[in-house]
This record gives structure tokens, C-alpha cells and sequence, in this order.
């Protein structure tokens, strides 16, 4: 069947549910939301180009984004209204093929395939929309919350996106709909009023609408790709007379310390690596070179704070593990302020830094008290709104 459909993908809207956060730029395991849209028209067979609606200032970050995940299909884009209706019908008139696929932007979960349906009942039958049927009970309530009675779900469905029409029959419709008082909810409303049949198309319940925050971590799990990212780092400094010994932010009293550029604290040099490592951000020297005299003998502690800055725009932490290996000093009751110093450097609680020490039972070069290393493992979380 030789049909050309051009998906209308709208993203205009303002995102007053989501707390200030524009929700299409919201990223699911590491992908923005409007991203995850476009590559579903991208593996739909019969979704020839793409119109994306939105606000004139989203456009140059939507490039930006299509460019980066390499959305392969044309695509184009055009500006929304003030409303709903407007900004759909501005998509429409900026297509060029037989059909249009209206559809949200922020429903990343679309299936390549049932895009693919929709369209293949809409060439049937004139028009199509994904929905599924109702499952819960459906009680009618008055205006207090009371149950007046409980609705047949039989013939009810919660219906998607996308719906898919005859672009020329659906700018016809339209534009009488603009002329009425009637708000419409969706484009199948429009079709209903003027009495055009809608066929549906069974889709799926993980085929989500971004509407509030907590939606971005149902979507997170239900693609099956987990969102903590781990992290491992390891660092190693020499033993040496004139120098003091700092571990986790703590001076310790003995008669050596560790040579480096900065205070060197291995400990919290691992740590660093181990954030780094874990948000693909690179490594310690890359963002404190030991070239760079500003970083001559400062407080590690600080760069722990500088990087923790980096790192968590983007991920929390849920936790991080800190092994010191050293033959001596015995470091067992400083452990408890070395915590207390990582945690509050993270300004995370407590119960999220652990720190341990151990020996080499007097092998190797920690057992000779040339040197002291450590390691330290880092668990990341996505944030919501990265």
C-alpha cells in the first residue's frame, strides 16, 4: 500500500504539572524525552517525515538534540499556538504527505509498531487512534465525590496518541471546529462532533503520557534500563618525612605523609575518580592537573566539592564505599569524623559514606610503609530531570 504519512509531533505546551520543568527535555535513562518520540517515527515504515510543534524557542535545542541522537528521517519545525487545536492544526498545514500521524511529544514509549497499526486502520478505514481498553472499574461521583453509579467499561477505552487522518479531510474538520465555542480534548473529538467515524486500534498501557514528575520514573523502569550507574577508583601516594597526612578530609598524626601535587589524600582522590568514573566525566588529572599550580597543596576536600558540582548536576548518589590500605598508622578511630567530612563535602547523610581500613599483613609496598592507597567504589542515580 502506497501511502505517505508525515507525523505531527506536538510539544508546545507549557509543562505546568511538572513543577517548572519543560518536560520534553526530561530524560529517561539518559535520553531526553522528545528524542525518544522522534526515533520511534524514525523506525515506523510508513512515517515519511516529521513536523515538530513546539514553542520557537525549543527549536534551536531541538536541533541540537536530533543532531546529536542522529534522528535520520526529515523533520521540520514549526511554531504552536495557543492552544492545543491551534498548534496541531499549525503541524498540519505545514505537512506534505497523504496522512498525518498526530501525536505528543512526551509519549517516549511509543511503539514503532503501533504507530505502524494505526496508520494501516486509518488507510482502511479513513481515520485511526491507539487506545486501550478500560480495565479498572468506572464509577460516576456528583460534585461531593459520592458513587451515583457504576459505568458499563465494556465500551469505554482511554484513547492515545497517535491518531492518524486524512490530512486534507482533517484541516477540512478543523477549521470548522475553531469556529465553535467547543474546546476539543483531542483530535477524535473533532471527528465525533462532525459525526466521522474514528476506527481504534488496541495499543499498549506502558504507552505513556509525560504529565507529572513521577511519570519520568515509571517510564525509567518500565524500558528495563536500569538507571544507577557504578563507578571505581583507585589512587596510590608515597610515604615521606615533612609532609602531613590527610585521609578523608582528616589530619592524622603520624610521622610521615603523602607526597603530591596537593594534600595528597589518596582516599578521596579514589573517591573522585570513582564519581567521575561512574557519570563517563573523565578522570582526577583531567580536572585537577598537577600542572596547574592552583592546585598546589589544596585541600582535597575541595575538589571533592568541585567535582561532587560537575557530577550532580546530572546523577545523585546513593552511596560510596572508601578502602584505605595502610600498614600504619592504626586508623580505626578517625574513621568515624572521615565520614562525617565525606558526608558533609556530598552534603548527603551519613549512612550513604562508608570508610574502611586495612593492612597488606606487611606485603607489598603499603606493607613497607613506602606508600598508602585506596579504593573506592561510587554508586550514581539518574536524576529525574537531567
Amino acid at each position: 500500500m502506497d501511502k505517505s504519512v508525515s507525523a505531527v509531533v506536538v510539544c508546545a505546551g507549557s509543562s505546568t504539572r511538572m513543577g517548572g520543568i519543560d518536560k520534553i527535555f526530561s530524560s529517561i535513562n539518559g535520553v531526553p524525552v522528545i528524542i525518544l518520540t522522534l526515533a520511534a517515527c524514525c523506525k515506523s515504515k510508513y512515517i515519511n517525515e516529521i513536523v515538530i510543534v513546539s514553542k520557537q524557542d525549543n527549536f534551536e535545542r531541538i536541533r541540537k538534540l536530533s543532531e546529536k541522537f542522529g534522528i535520520g528521517k526529515p523533520y521540520f519545525l514549526t511554531s504552536g499556538g495557543p492552544e492545543r487545536a491551534v498548534s496541531v492544526r499549525n503541524g498540519v498545514l505545514a505537512a506534505k504527505c497523504e496522512y498525518v500521524a498526530i501525536m505528543d511529544g512526551a509519549r517516549p514509549l511509543v511503539r514503532p509498531e503501533n504507530i505502524d497499526s494505526v496508520c494501516q486502520a486509518a488507510f482502511e478505514y479513513g481515520a485511526a487512534a491507539l487506545g486501550v481498553p478500560m480495565t479498572d472499574t468506572v464509577k460516576r461521583v456528583d460534585k461531593k465525590g459520592c458513587i451515583i453509579e457504576t459505568v458499563d467499561r465494556s465500551k469505554l477505552m482511554r484513547i492515545q496518541t497517535p491518531q492518524v487522518f486524512n490530512r486534507l479531510e482533517y484541516l477540512e474538520l478543523s477549521e470548522k471546529a475553531l469556529l465553535t465555542d467547543l474546546r476539543f480534548t483531542d483530535d477524535c473529538s473533532v471527528y465525533e462532533y462532525f459525526g466521522r467515524p474514528v476506527n481504534t486500534v488496541c495499543g499498549r498501557e506502558d504507552n505513556l503520557k509525560i504529565t507529572v514528575k513521577e511519570d519520568l520514573e515509571i517510564c525509567s523502569r518500565l524500558c528495563g534500563i536500569s538507571r544507577v550507574r557504578v563507578g571505581h577508583g583507585y589512587d596510590v601516594h608515597r610515604l615521606e618525612k615533612g609532609r602531613e597526612l590527610w585521609l578523608c578530609g582528616e589530619k592524622i598524626d603520624f610521622s610521615l605523609g603523602l607526597a603530591g601535587h596537593s594534600d595528597a589524600d589518596v582516599a578521596i582522590h579514589a573517591l573522585i575518580d570513582a564519581m567521575l568514573g561512574a557519570a563517563a566525566m573523565g578522570d582526577i588529572g583531567t580536572l585537577f592537573p598537577d600542572s596547574d599550580d592552583k592546585y598546589k597543596n589544596i585541600s582535597s576536600i575541595i575538589l571533592l566539592k568541585t567535582a561532587a558540582q560537575k557530577v550532580f548536576r546530572k546523577y545523585q548518589l546513593c552511596n560510596c564505599d572508601i578502602t584505605i590500605v595502610a600498614q600504619k598508622p592504626k586508623l580505626f578511630e578517625h574513621i568515624p569524623n572521615m565520614i562525617r567530612n565525606i558526608a558533609a563535602a556530598l552534603q548527603v547523610f551519613p549512612d550513604c559514606v562508608s570508610i574502611k581500613a586495612t593492612t597488606e599483613e606487611k606485603l607489598g609496598f603499603t606493607g613497607a610503609l613506602e606508600g598508602i592507597s585506596a579504593h573506592a567504589v561510587c554508586l550514581l542515580n539518574v536524576k529525574s530531570d537531567a
